[in-house]
């Protein structure tokens, strides 16, 4: 075999080993470990539909949650509206979250939907009433200028 033939068989051969490792790859990151965590998860389950919210101040928020759960991970989405009690002003926003589950404790992070609006949060809340309502507290930034603490924000399992 030539110098040329060589070269172009090792290169052939290297393409389809990266080829077959790269698939190899997304296979157990995407499929193997969320299905070895389902099965060793072993705690309440929240997917579905969680409605709540909290007073504040001089504000009420209320909160729709579509939430999906694998294995300890959980993702979704989240809808807020906000009411000023003082003016009946209100304004809305959506949210994208992602988090996880350990020892009936729920860690959120989230970021609004848009790229028109601004909007953070973490969200450490507890699960309680037999897996039937989450309790804790919320930080949030709307503007970059103010961090806001909600507490007392509960949501209840919608049926």
């Amino acid at each position: 075999m030539s110098i040329l033939g060589t070269i172009f068989w090792g290169v052939v051969s290297g393409v389809v080993t990266s080829f077959i490792l790269a698939i190899a790859i997304l296979f157990f990151n995407r499929i193997f470990i969320p299905w070895y965590q389902g099965t060793l998860y072993k705690d309440v389950r929240l997917d579905g539909k969680w409605v709540g919210g909290a007073n504040q101040d001089n504000r009420k928020i209320k909160a729709t949650i579509e939430l999906k759960h694998k294995g300890f991970k959980i993702y979704g989405t989240f809808f807020a509206e906000t009411t000023f009690i003082n003016s009946n002003e209100r304004y809305s926003n959506q949210y994208e979250f992602n988090g996880n589950v350990r020892n009936k404790i729920v860690i959120l992070d989230y970021n609004t939907s848009s790229i028109n609006r601004t909007g953070a949060g973490v969200a450490l809340l507890k699960i309680t009433n037999s897996g039937n309502v989450l309790s804790g507290e919320i930080l949030h930034s709307e503007n970059v200028d103010q961090i806001n603490i909600i507490p007392n924000f509960k949501l209840y399992r919608s049926l």
